[in-house]
């Protein structure tokens, strides 16, 4: 016999493969976060060193220009306090100087020096007219902003004569500010004029500087130019006037009010970044290449020996077992290899006697099964198992001949196509009440308290009467099935009909002579036949009671076996008042009541009459060997209470007593024929443990339902369910 031959390994399965893809995977991974790492890290350094020389560039321009503004402002002022006339000499040195004005107090302008200036010159001069202090006053015409004046009062003897007003080239000052950037950089001038935010900034096509409308100080929105004109400065990322993304950096100049924006173009700023990225992929890729090539060359190495073990034990046969060591790497794949040689030695040695280990497995188990089957044929009971779902495994002989199924037919089949089990009125018993489905679901063995007359229906459909007990079949906790022992109960039935027949005619015997006996008794007791002294009377009223004893249990025999002969004339269509039929049974204990100082209680949940249909002399019988009971084994001067609860269509019956309680160990016993608890024989000696049993059998005759519940020491309560 050959080993099964291992299934060949796909390749896309294989150690090799695996080991190839995650050793790629992990290379391609490291290769990708350091790629973005250096990226990333590449980034924020260039972003750091552009907002660095945006902000010293920025600076830079704005010491000049208030540097130059200032300087102008000064000279101005004190030119404006001199009389001499060589005064204007000094402000022609000034940088962008065009001419120097004298304004009378009537607004009156005359040329003190340089060019006579233009008319919008002269418009702006006039609207300042008269002002008590330095201003700076740009020109703002449709060609850009080409003049700024500076004008500052003149006094003569203390008092203001007029104004003193210097005219400047706009165009020298912010030439030195547009043409000192580098080529990606531009610096922009805001201004605020007449409520407009006017931008100016290089242009390229020319040397002056070009003007950008914004929009109005009211209107300012959250751009660059209205945030630096008013005052803001900052350092962020942004779009500038043409929707360029920017890095900006603003200062504000003070003095003058207006602002200066140094800005650079993101896109060019990254430009670098992109192509050290694109290097860093390609070297990236090429990397990836090489690791793909001497990972393949190393999963294939290592791998190798693992494929020579594979196929040497893919080729040992049975018998045959030829192993050759022939890996020597001197590594962990050596010791699987001498692990893999031994192993086969010691299964060649092992399989040398397996075989007749197995023959003689083989036999042992042969002759137990043997000894198995002739048991359970010979079983006289019959004996069906199941599984956990219920169907069947085994069907003795015996149950064969009983249910009418042979093993093999009934073997798959569910239990209750076997055993179908009829009442004693014949009708089948519903499914949940089967004593197989008990044991399966509860774990718990099942064995009928009393013979529920129990018949089954052959497969032929003919019935025979069985008695059955079932139990779960347990392993580690788990309910693998239930097992089911049976018998033909028919000669049982017949005998016991025969004894329920002689008991019957028995008691109807007896009954004369004890009725005859009680009568005289009561005569002699009377003084019919002469008074009698107290000695005599004594005897005479123990023979009394030992009469009376006799004739309750002749009675309660008479009542067994009416019932179990079903010879009881059961008129169940009766309508009967059940709050009258308790009083009335109540009213023959008061006397026992009486003399133990025991209280019979009510606890009625209804008001008047409680009509029921049912067998009155049934009910009154089952209802007086409970309160019987319950009086009987109460404790001298306690309560025995009786409830009627109406609920729907159902009515309930309970009889409480406080008394001696019921042992837990008797409880399933309390309604078999002649059974007493040990605590009952030591209160009442002369009991017959018949009570209970017919009010019993008196309950199923009428379909009453009756339950218990009881504690030892503390008391029972007996219920029933109409």
């Amino acid at each position: 016999m050959n080993l099964k031959t291992p299934t060949k390994t796909r390749s896309w399965s294989s150690l090799r493969f695996t080991l190839f893809v995650q050793v790629t995977l992990l290379v391609a991974l490291t290769v990708f976060l350091m790629v973005v790492t250096a990226f990333l890290l590449a980034r924020n350094e260039i972003r750091r060193n552009t907002f660095d020389q945006l902000r010293s560039l920025v600076a830079g321009h704005e010491s000049l220009i208030e540097t130059i503004l200032t300087k102008q402002r000064e000279q101005v002022a004190v030119v404006a306090e001199k009389e001499e006339s060589t005064a204007p000499l000094t402000l022609k040195k000034l940088l962008g100087f065009e001419s120097l004005l004298r304004v009378s107090q009537t607004g009156a302008v005359s040329l003190e020096s340089g060019t006579f200036p233009t008319q919008d010159v002269l418009d702006e001069i006039d609207q300042y007219t008269g002002i008590d202090s330095t201003v700076l006053l740009p020109v703002i015409t449709q060609d850009g902003f080409s003049r700024y004046i500076i004008m500052t009062p003149r006094h003569e003897k203390g008092r203001q004569t007029g104004n003193l007003a210097a005219v400047f080239d706009t165009r020298i000052l912010l030439s030195s500010l547009f043409t000192s950037t580098e080529e990606a950089e531009r610096v922009s001038l805001v201004i605020a004029h007449q409520d407009d935010v006017l931008l100016f900034t290089s242009d390229e096509t020319s040397l002056s500087p070009s003007m950008v409308y914004i929009g109005t100080l009211q209107n300012a929105s959250d751009d660059l130019a209205s945030r630096a004109v008013r005052g803001d400065e900052f350092e962020r990322e942004d779009y500038d006037y043409a929707n360029i993304k920017v890095f900006a950096v603003s200062r504000n100049i003070p003095s003058v009010g207006w602002g200066l924006i140094a800005t650079v173009d993101r896109y060019q700023t990254y430009i670098p970044i992109w192509r050290l990225a694109l290097a860093m992929f390609g070297g990236g890729l090429v990397i990836i290449v090489l690791s793909i090539a001497i990972v393949g060359s190393m999963a294939r190495r290592i791998t190798a020996p693992l494929l020579s073990l594979k196929q040497k034990l893919s080729g040992l046969e049975t018998k045959k077992w030829n192993f050759e060591r022939t890996i020597f790497t001197g590594n962990e794949l050596e010791v699987v290899d001498q692990t893999a040689f031994d192993l086969t030695s010691r299964l060649k040695e092992s399989y040398d006697n397996l075989e007749e280990r197995v023959r003689a497995r083989t036999r042992e188990v042969l002759e137990k099964n043997a000894q198995d089957d002739a048991i359970f044929k010979s079983l006289q009971y019959g004996l069906l198992v199941t599984d956990r779902k219920g169907d069947v495994i085994l069907l003795n002989d015996a149950g064969s001949l009983l249910t009418g199924w042979k093993e093999d037919e009934a073997k798959g089949i569910s239990y209750t196509e076997i055993l179908r089990f009829l009442t004693k009125d014949s009708t089948a018993l519903p499914d949940n009440d089967h004593p197989m489905k008990g044991a399966l679901e509860s774990h718990e063995p099942v064995v009928p308290v009393l013979d529920p007359g129990y018949s089954i229906m052959k497969k032929n459909g003919k019935n025979a009467p069985i008695f059955i007990t079932t139990a779960p079949i347990m392993k580690n906790g788990e309910c693998l099935g239930v097992i089911a022992l049976f018998r033909d109960v028919t000669e049982d039935r017949r005998i016991d009909q025969m004894k329920s027949q002689f008991i019957s005619l028995a008691s109807h015997q007896l009954r004369t002579p004890l009725s005859s006996i009680r009568w005289y008794v009561e005569m002699l007791l009377g003084g019919d036949e002469g008074a009698l002294d107290e000695e005599k009377q004594k005897s005479v009223q123990e023979i009394g009671a030992a009469n009376d004893r006799m004739i309750r249990m002749v009675t309660s025999l008479l009542h067994v076996a009416n019932l179990e002969l079903g010879t009881f004339t059961v008129h169940d269509e009766t309508s009967i008042d059940v709050i009258e039929l308790i009083r009335k049974i109540e009213k023959t204990f008061l006397f026992e009541c009486k003399t133990r100082s025991i209280k019979l209680c009510e606890d009625f949940q209804t008001k008047g009459t409680l009509m029921r249909r049912t067998d009155p002399e049934l009910l009154e019988l089952i209802l007086q060997n409970i309160i019987s009971n319950a009086i009987k084994y109460s404790h001298d001067g306690s309560n025995v209470t009786i409830h009627v609860q109406e609920k729907d269509t159902s009515l309930s019956i309970s009889v409480e007593d406080h008394g001696i309680g019921i042992p837990k160990k008797d409880q399933s016993k309390i309604f078999e024929k002649l059974f007493r608890a040990d605590n009952a024989r030591e209160v009442d000696t002369d009991g017959n443990g018949l009570g209970l049993y017919i009010a019993k059998i008196a309950a199923d005759v009428i379909h009453v339902k009756m339950d218990i519940q009881s504690e030892e020491g503390k008391g029972t309560t007996f219920t029933l369910t109409l």
